[in-house]
Protein backbone atom coordinates (compact mmCIF):
# COMPACT_ATOMS: atom_id res chain seq x y z
CA UNK A 1 0.00 0.00 0.00
CA UNK A 2 1.47 3.34 -1.06
CA UNK A 3 1.39 6.00 1.63
CA UNK A 4 2.70 9.47 2.35
CA UNK A 5 3.19 11.06 5.76
CA UNK A 6 3.09 14.78 6.50
CA UNK A 7 2.95 17.03 9.52
CA UNK A 8 4.77 16.91 12.87
CA UNK A 9 6.13 13.49 13.84
CA UNK A 10 5.07 14.19 17.42
CA UNK A 11 1.49 14.96 16.37
CA UNK A 12 -1.37 12.52 16.86
CA UNK A 13 -1.92 10.34 13.78
CA UNK A 14 -4.71 10.86 11.27
CA UNK A 15 -5.16 8.40 8.40
CA UNK A 16 -6.95 9.57 5.23
CA UNK A 17 -8.82 7.01 3.10
CA UNK A 18 -10.04 8.16 -0.31
CA UNK A 19 -13.03 7.23 -2.44
CA UNK A 20 -13.23 4.83 -5.36
CA UNK A 21 -11.18 5.66 -8.51
CA UNK A 22 -9.30 8.43 -6.68
CA UNK A 23 -6.11 8.55 -4.60
CA UNK A 24 -4.77 10.07 -1.38
CA UNK A 25 -4.17 13.29 -3.36
CA UNK A 26 -7.92 14.00 -3.31
CA UNK A 27 -7.47 15.28 0.27
CA UNK A 28 -5.14 18.09 -0.85
CA UNK A 29 -7.67 20.85 0.11
CA UNK A 30 -7.49 19.72 3.76
CA UNK A 31 -3.75 19.15 4.11
CA UNK A 32 -2.50 22.69 4.74
CA UNK A 33 -4.81 22.89 7.74
CA UNK A 34 -4.45 19.37 9.13
CA UNK A 35 -0.68 18.95 8.83
CA UNK A 36 -0.04 21.86 11.19
CA UNK A 37 -1.03 19.74 14.19
CA UNK A 38 -1.59 16.16 13.02
CA UNK A 39 0.73 13.48 11.70
CA UNK A 40 -1.24 12.92 8.51
CA UNK A 41 -1.05 9.60 6.67
CA UNK A 42 -2.45 9.51 3.14
CA UNK A 43 -2.82 6.01 1.68
CA UNK A 44 -3.85 4.66 -1.71
CA UNK A 45 -6.24 1.72 -1.72
CA UNK A 46 -5.28 -1.44 -3.59
CA UNK A 47 -5.71 -0.99 -7.33
CA UNK A 48 -5.57 2.82 -7.00
CA UNK A 49 -2.73 5.28 -7.44
CA UNK A 50 0.63 3.58 -7.05
CA UNK A 51 -0.58 0.78 -4.77
CA UNK A 52 -0.38 -2.84 -5.97
CA UNK A 53 -3.37 -4.50 -7.56
CA UNK A 54 -5.51 -7.03 -5.71
CA UNK A 55 -7.53 -10.11 -6.55
CA UNK A 56 -10.87 -8.70 -5.37
CA UNK A 57 -12.28 -5.22 -4.89
CA UNK A 58 -15.33 -5.49 -2.67
CA UNK A 59 -15.56 -2.91 0.12
CA UNK A 60 -14.58 -5.50 2.74
CA UNK A 61 -11.51 -6.51 0.70
CA UNK A 62 -9.98 -3.05 1.10
CA UNK A 63 -10.04 -3.27 4.91
CA UNK A 64 -7.28 -5.82 5.61
CA UNK A 65 -4.44 -3.66 4.19
CA UNK A 66 -5.73 -0.71 6.25
CA UNK A 67 -5.74 -2.81 9.44
CA UNK A 68 -2.21 -3.98 8.66
CA UNK A 69 -1.14 -0.39 8.06
CA UNK A 70 -2.60 0.76 11.39
CA UNK A 71 -0.83 -2.03 13.24
CA UNK A 72 2.56 -1.74 11.55
CA UNK A 73 3.04 1.89 10.50
CA UNK A 74 0.99 4.06 12.86
CA UNK A 75 2.50 4.57 16.29
CA UNK A 76 -0.70 5.33 18.25
CA UNK A 77 -4.47 4.94 17.92
CA UNK A 78 -5.45 7.06 14.91
CA UNK A 79 -8.32 9.18 13.77
CA UNK A 80 -9.41 7.75 10.43
CA UNK A 81 -10.98 10.16 7.97
CA UNK A 82 -12.68 8.32 5.13
CA UNK A 83 -14.54 9.68 2.13
CA UNK A 84 -17.11 7.57 0.26
CA UNK A 85 -15.50 4.12 -0.23
CA UNK A 86 -12.87 5.19 2.30
CA UNK A 87 -15.57 5.90 4.89
CA UNK A 88 -16.95 2.38 4.61
CA UNK A 89 -13.47 0.85 4.71
CA UNK A 90 -12.67 2.97 7.77
CA UNK A 91 -15.74 1.57 9.54
CA UNK A 92 -14.78 -2.04 8.75
CA UNK A 93 -11.21 -1.43 9.93
CA UNK A 94 -12.41 0.19 13.18
CA UNK A 95 -14.69 -2.78 13.84
CA UNK A 96 -11.83 -5.22 13.25
CA UNK A 97 -9.16 -3.41 15.29
CA UNK A 98 -10.89 -1.08 17.76
CA UNK A 99 -7.76 -0.62 19.86
CA UNK A 100 -5.98 1.06 16.90
CA UNK A 101 -8.72 3.63 16.11
CA UNK A 102 -9.30 6.71 18.25
CA UNK A 103 -12.19 8.17 16.23
CA UNK A 104 -13.82 8.01 12.81
CA UNK A 105 -14.77 10.82 10.44
CA UNK A 106 -17.01 9.41 7.71
CA UNK A 107 -17.75 11.72 4.79
CA UNK A 108 -20.83 10.70 2.81
CA UNK A 109 -20.44 6.89 2.70
CA UNK A 110 -22.77 5.64 -0.04
CA UNK A 111 -23.72 2.29 1.53
CA UNK A 112 -26.74 0.86 -0.29
CA UNK A 113 -26.78 3.66 -2.88
CA UNK A 114 -23.95 1.67 -4.45
CA UNK A 115 -25.13 -1.64 -3.04
CA UNK A 116 -28.62 -3.09 -3.34
CA UNK A 117 -30.06 0.13 -4.76
CA UNK A 118 -27.56 0.49 -7.60
CA UNK A 119 -29.47 -1.91 -9.87
CA UNK A 120 -31.22 0.11 -12.55
CA UNK A 121 -29.91 3.42 -11.23
CA UNK A 122 -27.79 5.94 -13.10
CA UNK A 123 -24.75 4.83 -11.10
CA UNK A 124 -24.42 1.57 -13.02
CA UNK A 125 -23.96 3.08 -16.51
CA UNK A 126 -21.84 5.89 -15.03
CA UNK A 127 -19.23 3.55 -13.57
CA UNK A 128 -19.40 1.30 -16.63
CA UNK A 129 -18.58 4.35 -18.77
CA UNK A 130 -15.37 4.93 -16.79
CA UNK A 131 -13.90 1.49 -17.42
CA UNK A 132 -12.44 2.25 -20.89
CA UNK A 133 -10.27 4.94 -19.23
CA UNK A 134 -9.02 2.79 -16.35
CA UNK A 135 -5.36 1.85 -16.61
CA UNK A 136 -5.10 3.67 -19.93
CA UNK A 137 -3.11 6.76 -20.96
CA UNK A 138 -4.20 10.08 -19.46
CA UNK A 139 -7.16 11.27 -21.59
CA UNK A 140 -9.14 14.19 -20.10
CA UNK A 141 -10.64 15.11 -23.47
CA UNK A 142 -12.00 11.64 -24.01
CA UNK A 143 -13.38 11.48 -20.48
CA UNK A 144 -15.02 14.89 -20.93
CA UNK A 145 -16.95 13.60 -23.93
CA UNK A 146 -18.39 10.83 -21.74
CA UNK A 147 -19.13 12.64 -18.45
CA UNK A 148 -18.69 16.31 -19.26
CA UNK A 149 -22.32 17.08 -18.50
CA UNK A 150 -21.93 16.13 -14.83
CA UNK A 151 -18.39 17.37 -14.00
CA UNK A 152 -16.42 20.58 -14.50
CA UNK A 153 -13.24 20.61 -16.59
CA UNK A 154 -10.72 20.70 -13.74
CA UNK A 155 -12.46 17.84 -11.93
CA UNK A 156 -12.52 15.80 -15.12
CA UNK A 157 -8.79 16.36 -15.58
CA UNK A 158 -8.08 15.12 -12.03
CA UNK A 159 -10.40 12.13 -12.53
CA UNK A 160 -8.66 11.26 -15.79
CA UNK A 161 -5.30 11.23 -14.03
CA UNK A 162 -6.65 9.00 -11.26
CA UNK A 163 -8.26 6.67 -13.79
CA UNK A 164 -4.97 6.30 -15.66
CA UNK A 165 -3.55 4.57 -12.55
CA UNK A 166 -6.66 2.50 -11.77
CA UNK A 167 -6.95 -1.27 -12.13
CA UNK A 168 -10.03 -1.67 -14.41
CA UNK A 169 -11.18 -4.59 -12.23
CA UNK A 170 -11.90 -2.10 -9.41
CA UNK A 171 -15.09 -1.12 -11.24
CA UNK A 172 -16.46 -4.62 -11.83
CA UNK A 173 -18.07 -5.35 -8.43
CA UNK A 174 -19.67 -1.89 -8.47
CA UNK A 175 -21.25 -2.33 -11.89
CA UNK A 176 -22.51 -5.86 -11.24
CA UNK A 177 -23.87 -4.99 -7.79
CA UNK A 178 -21.46 -7.03 -5.64
CA UNK A 179 -19.50 -4.15 -4.08
CA UNK A 180 -21.12 -4.51 -0.63
CA UNK A 181 -21.07 -8.30 -0.61
CA UNK A 182 -19.96 -9.42 2.87
CA UNK A 183 -20.59 -5.99 4.42
CA UNK A 184 -23.15 -5.88 7.25
CA UNK A 185 -23.87 -2.28 8.23
CA UNK A 186 -25.53 -2.90 11.60
CA UNK A 187 -23.01 -5.51 12.74
CA UNK A 188 -20.07 -3.33 11.66
CA UNK A 189 -21.23 -0.24 13.53
CA UNK A 190 -22.28 -2.15 16.64
CA UNK A 191 -18.66 -3.32 16.97
CA UNK A 192 -17.15 0.18 16.71
CA UNK A 193 -16.10 1.49 20.12
CA UNK A 194 -14.85 4.97 19.19
CA UNK A 195 -16.71 8.25 18.55
CA UNK A 196 -17.95 8.78 14.99
CA UNK A 197 -18.57 11.98 13.03
CA UNK A 198 -20.93 11.10 10.17
CA UNK A 199 -21.08 13.81 7.51
CA UNK A 200 -24.12 13.50 5.25
CA UNK A 201 -23.96 15.48 2.01
CA UNK A 202 -27.20 16.83 0.59
CA UNK A 203 -28.95 14.21 -1.60
CA UNK A 204 -30.48 17.06 -3.60
CA UNK A 205 -26.94 18.23 -4.47
CA UNK A 206 -25.54 14.80 -5.32
CA UNK A 207 -24.97 13.40 -1.84
CA UNK A 208 -24.97 9.59 -1.70
CA UNK A 209 -25.71 8.82 1.96
CA UNK A 210 -29.49 8.51 2.21
CA UNK A 211 -31.44 9.53 5.34
CA UNK A 212 -32.43 5.89 5.79
CA UNK A 213 -28.83 4.64 5.85
CA UNK A 214 -27.73 7.52 8.06
CA UNK A 215 -30.46 6.55 10.54
CA UNK A 216 -29.29 2.93 10.49
CA UNK A 217 -25.73 4.00 11.35
CA UNK A 218 -26.92 6.31 14.13
CA UNK A 219 -29.06 3.55 15.64
CA UNK A 220 -26.33 0.90 15.54
CA UNK A 221 -23.33 2.97 16.67
CA UNK A 222 -22.66 3.69 20.33
CA UNK A 223 -21.44 7.27 19.76
CA UNK A 224 -22.36 8.86 16.43
CA UNK A 225 -22.66 12.57 15.67
CA UNK A 226 -24.61 13.11 12.44
CA UNK A 227 -24.13 16.40 10.57
CA UNK A 228 -26.22 17.34 7.52
CA UNK A 229 -24.26 19.34 4.94
CA UNK A 230 -27.09 21.30 3.37
CA UNK A 231 -26.55 22.27 -0.26
CA UNK A 232 -23.19 20.45 -0.47
CA UNK A 233 -22.61 17.47 -2.76
CA UNK A 234 -20.69 14.22 -2.44
CA UNK A 235 -17.18 15.73 -2.66
CA UNK A 236 -17.71 18.01 0.34
CA UNK A 237 -14.01 18.40 1.15
CA UNK A 238 -13.56 19.96 -2.31
CA UNK A 239 -16.89 21.75 -2.67
CA UNK A 240 -16.95 23.56 0.69
CA UNK A 241 -13.65 22.97 2.46
CA UNK A 242 -14.16 25.60 5.15
CA UNK A 243 -17.56 24.27 6.23
CA UNK A 244 -16.19 20.77 6.40
CA UNK A 245 -13.14 21.87 8.41
CA UNK A 246 -15.39 23.72 10.86
CA UNK A 247 -17.34 20.55 11.61
CA UNK A 248 -14.18 18.45 11.65
CA UNK A 249 -12.36 20.63 14.18
CA UNK A 250 -15.39 20.94 16.43
CA UNK A 251 -15.50 17.13 16.57
CA UNK A 252 -11.75 16.66 17.02
CA UNK A 253 -11.71 19.07 19.97
CA UNK A 254 -14.03 16.70 21.88
CA UNK A 255 -11.70 13.70 21.72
Amino acid sequence: MLYSRRGPSNGLPMVLLHGVIRSHRCFTPLLADLERAWEVHGVDHAGHGDSPRANRYRVVDYASPVVEYLEERVSAPAVIYGHSLGAMVAAVAAAQTPERVRALVLEDPPFETMGARIAGSGMQPYFASLKPFAGRPFDPRGLSKVIGAVRDASTIRFMARCLSYLDPAVLDPIVIGEWLQGFDLEDTFRRIACPILLLQSDPAAGGMLTPEDAARVSAAAADCTLVHLQGIGHQAHWLDTQTLLRHLHAFLLTL
